[in-house]
């Protein structure tokens, strides 16, 4: 592999994530804007990093990996509440309702696809 790939690899994947944390950070804003909240774009930008970061750091890591998920997922909840001055039940549910509808969605996806496979076997 010719050393010129590389580079232009590592280039290229560090624009990826770098673009990936602003873009992510956007759409933070606007789901917050959506209830209300009144902050800047380096508030939420700022929330979305500090949030994941024990998640980038631990998240390889087989057991700790799980432990840090839900510790991010806490604190993007404590810091939705501080810095946009929410209160703890609505932090709460503007992260957890759109996790149950993708749940929901997903589980009426694989019921959807199981029925139509064993439909399949009839024939």
């Amino acid at each position: 592999v010719h050393p010129a790939l590389i580079i232009f690899l590592l280039i290229g994947f560090y624009l990826f994530v770098l673009l990936y944390g602003f873009v992510s950070a956007f759409l933070l804003k606007i789901w917050l804007y959506l209830f209300y909240g009144k902050g800047y774009f380096a508030d939420a930008y700022k929330l979305l990093v500090y949030s994941r970061t024990p998640y980038y750091l631990f998240g390889w890591i087989p057991f700790l990996g799980v432990l840090a998920l839900i510790y991010s997922f806490i604190l993007l909840i404590i810091g939705t509440k501080k810095m946009y001055h929410f209160s703890t039940l609505k932090s709460t549910l503007i992260y957890l309702i759109p996790l149950f509808l993708f749940f929901l969605f997903f589980l009426l996806l694989f019921a959807l696809f199981f029925s139509l496979s064993s439909s399949m076997q009839t024939f």
